[in-house]
């Protein structure tokens, strides 16, 4: 009996730890695809993670990085404009994400 409970002990413990290692996989994936200068992939892979947890202050921040990346790349004024729109939205609310997950 008292192996048994050592046992149960270790293995909640060990799952505990995995679950808190792990991210977001779209998050993970938007990592990736930023690494690779593929904005769109990583866009997709971002609504993705916010549709599902939209106090995800991570994927809005990244979100706002790919706006950054590819608005600073364009060379159309109005396309650039709306970039940098979507890219301090994106970053304002990342910041109250993390203000809210903090509380």
């Amino acid at each position: 009996m008292k192996n048994r409970s050592l046992l149960a002990l270790c293995l909640f413990t060990f799952s505990w730890i995995l679950s808190g290692c792990g991210g977001d996989p779209n998050v993970e994936g938007a990592k990736l695809n930023i690494a690779n200068k593929e904005w769109d992939k990583a866009l997709v892979n971002l609504d993705k993670a916010i549709a599902t947890n939209p106090a995800n202050a991570d994927a809005w921040k990244y979100k706002g990085q790919v706006y950054y990346q590819m608005s600073i790349g364009q060379r159309d004024s109005k396309l650039r404009n709306d970039g940098f729109t979507n890219m301090a939205e994106a970053f304002a609310k990342a910041k109250a994400a993390g203000a809210a997950a903090q509380e």
